[in-house]
């Protein structure tokens, strides 16, 4: 009788775990879809109604499951789009490098197939921000994958300073 109570419990605590993180990707998903809405609109109390629920919505995903790794990634790539803004730039980078070295702990399989687009934008930020180190980092891992060469080339075109390599006496100086 005891076994069998326990592995109820034991069940219905998985099934429960299971539902969190498939409601939580279901609402990072309608946070995604509210940013996205909010540029459609040229109301300007509208936009900021619709960007204001739709980071709301994100939030409350990852507070919901803070270790998905399908959360991060729709609340990076969604708040990517509004990177000129300090904080979400700031959230997006935590995100994106979260996904990094969590799923480099967890399973390289897990998205594997987003790694080129999760570089791209993590190379992208650093160079907003100045971090040209971090960002040439970033693009020799991007380098290293098999299907980033249209990103490898985007960023080139995009970012030249990136290719420029500085010497240790010039960054002195």
């Amino acid at each position: 009788m005891g076994f069998l109570r326990s592995l109820l419990l034991s069940i219905f605590i998985l099934l429960f775990g299971l539902l969190v993180f498939s409601e939580a990707v279901d609402i990072a998903q309608r946070g995604a879809s509210l940013l996205l809405e909010s540029r459609k609109h040229w109301f300007p109390l509208l936009r900021l109604l619709y960007f204001y629920n739709g980071l709301e919505e994100l939030e409350k995903a990852v507070n919901l499951a803070p270790t998905d790794l399908n959360v991060r990634l729709i609340r990076a790539s969604a708040l990517f789009e509004f990177r000129d803004i300090d904080y979400i730039r700031q959230i997006c980078k935590e995100d994106l490098e979260f996904l990094v070295i969590y799923n480099g702990k967890k399973s390289r399989s897990v998205l594997k197939k987003f790694d080129n687009i999760i570089y791209y934008m993590l190379c992208a930020l650093s160079i907003e921000d100045g971090e040209l180190d971090k960002a040439r980092f970033y693009f020799k891992e991007l380098s290293k994958l098999k299907d980033a060469s249209g990103y490898v080339k985007l960023l080139k075109i995009s970012y030249p300073q990136l290719i420029l390599e500085t010497k240790p006496d010039e960054r002195e100086k």
